[in-house]
């Protein structure tokens, strides 16, 4: 399975506690005018885009912070991964289940 969220659905320290939580480093910030667009690490080396309207957070967002980010679960959609197609575009990479 997969799992895709859209980023303007991510937030940047989310305060609702049913919502999905990740511990993230941001790896790299465009500041454009009213929101920022950023992209950020799991400790997986997982990365998500996102963006993140000014005023959201008290400080200004640097390369290489922490932070919590989450979204909904409603905008969360799940699909199922084809392994042989996934196979092919990661060879490094066993699909889980396998």
């Amino acid at each position: 399975m997969a799992a895709i969220v859209r980023p303007e659905a991510v937030e940047l320290s989310p305060s609702q506690p049913s919502w999905v939580t990740v511990r993230a480093r941001v790896s790299d910030i465009s500041y454009l005018g009213p929101h920022a667009s950023c992209v950020v690490e799991t400790p997986d080396g997982e990365q998500l885009a996102m963006n993140v309207r000014s005023g959201a957070v008290d400080h200004m967002l640097n390369v290489g912070d922490s932070c919590e980010i989450g979204w909904p679960h409603s905008a969360m959609w799940v699909l199922p991964v084809d392994p042989t197609g996934f196979a092919a575009a990661h060879p490094d990479v066993a699909p889980a289940g396998v």
